[in-house]
Order: C-alpha cells, then structure tokens, then sequence
C-alpha cells in the first residue's frame, strides 16, 4: 500500500474562517483593555458572555470532529491556541467572594467543557504525529512563536504542551474537587452576595497576597500583551501554512487552504461582532456624560474651596 501524499487541506471556515478569527481577536483585546468597575460590568459580562459561547463551541467542535476523524491538525492547532489565550481573564482573580449561584454554574457548566478541552489538548500532542484527517500533512504544519516559524512536529514544543496541560488538567480537577465540596458543604447556608468588582486600573503588575482569607493573584495589564501576542502569532501561523495554488499545482511550502465561503459559523461570528459593538458604543456614550459630570462637580468644588 502506498505511502500518501501531501498536496493540500482545506481548513474548515465554520472554524479558522476569517470573520471568526476577526471576532476572537475583537473579544481577547477589549476584554484586556477595558477596566473592571461597576461602569463597565455590563459590557464586561457581554464580552464574557461572547467569547465563552464561541469557545465552548470550539471545543464542542475540536472533541467531536477529532472522534469521527474530521478535524486537520491546523484546525486543531488554531482551537487551542484561540482557547488558551481568551480564557485569559484581566481582571484579578479570587478578590472577591463568589456566590453560591456563581460556584454552582462553574461546577456544572463551566469546569466540564474546560476539563474536555484540556483532555483533548494532551491527546492532540501526544498524537499530534498521526493526528486524524490529513495525517500525511501534519510534518507540514507550522506555528509561529515569538515571529519565529517551528514546525509542530518538533518534540521541543510536544513536550512543553504535554507539562502545560498536565498542569492544567491537575489544575481543574483540584479546583473543581474543591468547589464541589464548598458547594455541598454550604448548600444550607445563606452566602454573602457577591460584591461590585473593584475599580481597578490597567497597569502591568503582578501582586501576590492574601484578601478576606484567601490567596490571589493580581495579572492586571498582563492579558493585553497576551491578546496582542495571540492575534499576531496566530496571522503569522495563518500566513505561513498557507498554500498557493496555480493551475491545480500547490507552489508555497504551505499546504493549507481556507475556505472563506460564508457559512453558519461565519455569520454567528457576525452577530457576536455586532453585540460586542454595540455594548462598548452604548459604554461610551455613557461614558461622557459621565465625565462631564465629574467634570462639573470639580469645577464647583474649587469655586466653593475660593
């Protein structure tokens, strides 16, 4: 039996289609410039709310499609990386209580989608080599790392996925284990509401300590580098999987070939793009009159203080 032959793959657009890339790079970068405070809570949760609906869909996609054998390891490798950098959050993380109702849907609705994910992230690595459709391509198939081009086939980057979802795997469970328990245990007793979020500021730091009794860890400013990071990587990955084919001949050293066609996948990205517009429009439209305001009431104060 002969040895199959690289030419080219087509790329999903209902996955790394160009409306869809666009959407999670708006989402990563207005969820990473936009401070936290009672004033932006509601565009907040918005975005949140987007970028968890077109993840989770992801994953949907990334665990179905690779156990029927549908998904090219450039599809898988644009998942993962799209999921691990929106997961990332700006705002501090563990300052405030959570509510019963917020731990509740975490452990049920949030902790299995992000178990599945990681799982599906250490058996993509571990047979990144063989991986499903395509798998005559997958020596082939490039990722760009700070602006330098690797194959996904060196062992280098195999190996430090393999620690990195181990550690999150381990991660999960441990927190998951941990919610579930507080969950049960309290489930008779009346939780403190969760309190407005903080009014904090997009500096670069990084601040370790202990609040209301529990450890957290401060990245403010951090996820901005992060998204940007993200965006430009994964254009670069784009631009140099890409194949270019003249007269049914693939004549670039990369193999991939994205379908941009409309389909349901593009036209979600579309509605998400416009709701995400229309939350950060509506924010600044509020936003100045507010400043106004502030404004005003300074100006009154000095006259009042003269």
């Amino acid at each position: 039996m002969s040895t199959p032959v690289c030419t080219t793959i087509s790329a999903n657009p209902n996955v790394v289609g160009k409306v869809i890339r666009i959407n999670f790079y708006i989402t990563m970068i207005l969820l990473a410039i936009i401070p936290e405070t009672p004033n932006t809570k509601e565009l907040l949760d918005t975005l949140n709310r987007m970028g968890g609906f077109a993840c989770r869909g992801l994953v949907m996609i990334a665990v179905i499609q690779t156990a029927t054998k549908q998904l090219t390891l450039f599809e898988a490798l644009f998942i993962l990386h799209i999921v691990l950098f929106v997961t990332l959050r700006t705002s501090p993380m563990g300052k405030d209580r959570r509510s019963k109702s917020q731990i509740a849907v975490a452990v049920f609705i949030l902790y299995p989608p992000a178990i599945a994910f990681a799982a599906w992230g250490l058996y993509l690595w571990i047979n990144k080599k063989h991986y499903e459709l395509h798998p005559e391509c997958n020596d082939r198939i490039k990722y760009a790392i700070m602006f330098k081009t690797v194959k996904v086939s060196a062992s280098g980057i195999r190996d430090a996925y393999i620690v990195l979802f181990v550690i999150i795997i381990v991660g999960l469970v441990i927190a998951f284990g941990h919610d579930a328990v507080h969950l049960w245990k309290r489930k008779e007793e009346r939780w403190e509401e969760e309190r407005d979020p903080p009014d904090v500021t997009q500096a670069v730091s990084v601040e370790v300590g202990v609040r209301d009794g529990s450890w957290y860890i401060d990245v403010s400013g951090i996820p901005l580098f992060s998204a940007i990071y993200a965006t430009v990587m994964m254009e670069l990955t784009v631009k140099r999987n890409a194949a270019h084919v003249v007269n049914g001949t693939n004549v670039a050293s990369g193999v991939v070939v994205i379908d941009e066609s409309w389909a349901l996948g593009q036209a979600l990205s579309v509605l998400m793009i416009i709701a995400s517009a229309k939350e950060f429009a509506r924010y600044l439209g509020f936003r100045g009159p507010r400043l106004a305001l502030k404004r005003e009431a300074r100006g009154n104060e000095v006259v009042h203080d003269a």
